[in-house]
């Protein structure tokens, strides 16, 4: 990955409109490769990045390697979007909306870094539609409401806002705020899979999720902000019994069906007819200690 620092020296410089955030938002796809597809899982790149890095980093073979039934689409969700506050409005319209249309399936969603939070802003606005999220090494938001929530004693403890439409400057508050919802009521909203290198330099903020997380849904790793401990997240991931309910062969799904009723965070929370409540406004970048994304 390129370093995000120029790319945040020319967000303070004024140029942030500079960036590049095309309509349609471009994606790239691969198809189910034996019947129709299963599950979807969506692909959301860190700063720097591309849709292609997920191929390039051998993302998508492992993905289809393990699961023929899976429909890929990794979209360019690039800082521009973030920038303009358009990246949940493109990512549904250009990228989920025409795929649910082939298809009406579990959709889940897996982000790193700065496409981890990504990721959880469209949860945000379109919950019912996600199933579930993997977030690898997340970046989550401005120091300043984490160290709040830290001396608050953690997530459950924290006086969160009322819930409102995310802008560029609540976005990190309104995210927490519908983590504190999701990790207090397992039985409500997507499921969410956290994992991060234990040298990753986003591994504190990361670390207070996964207080709040069940252990089982957290897996650190040796590394830091960087694809091989990713990969490594990956590989975990693609076994948890939680993305294997969803995207897995029946037969692993049969034998999976006991697991439930131990594991309230495996029920199915698939509802149709979800559509996106409201635009985004645009985000403030993220600070530095984001680095690179």
């Amino acid at each position: 990955m390129r370093s995000a620092l120029l790319l945040l020296s020319l967000l303070v410089s004024g140029c942030a409109l500079l960036l590049p955030a095309p309509t349609p938002m471009r994606s790239l796809s691969w198809p189910a490769q034996s019947g129709a597809p299963r599950c979807r899982l969506v692909l959301l790149p860190g700063m720097g990045d591309s849709a292609e890095a997920f191929a390039e980093q051998a993302f998508v073979e492992a993905i289809r390697t393990r699961f023929p039934r899976i429909e890929v689409l990794s979209a360019n969700a690039t800082l521009g979007y973030y920038v303009r506050g358009t990246l949940s409005e493109r990512l549904e319209v250009d990228v989920v909306s025409p795929a649910r249309e082939r298809a009406r399936v579990p959709l889940w969603l897996l982000g790193i870094s700065m496409g981890g939070m990504g990721a959880l802003m469209h949860a945000y606005e379109d919950e019912h539609e996600v199933q579930g999220l993997i977030l690898l090494a997340p970046y989550l938001g401005e120091k300043d409401t984490v160290e709040e929530i830290r001396r608050a004693g953690g997530l459950a403890a924290w006086k969160a806002p009322p819930r409102a439409p995310l802008d560029g400057e609540n976005y990190t508050r309104q995210v927490w705020r519908w983590l504190q919802e999701r990790t207090g009521n397992a039985q409500q909203g997507p499921i969410l899979l956290l994992g991060y290198g234990d040298a990753d330099r986003l591994a504190p903020m990361d670390q207070l999720l996964a207080d709040a997380l069940p252990a089982g849904n957290v897996r650190t790793v040796p590394g830091g902000h960087d694809w091989p401990p990713w990969k490594a997240l990956l590989t975990q991931f693609l076994e948890h019994p939680a993305f294997q309910s969803y995207c897995g062969d029946e037969h692993r799904i049969e034998a999976l069906q006991l697991q439930r009723f131990h594991e309230p965070l495996l029920r199915r929370r698939y509802s149709a007819g979800a559509t996106l409540r409201h635009r985004t406004r645009p985000l403030r970048p993220p600070s530095q200690s984001s680095a690179k994304g």
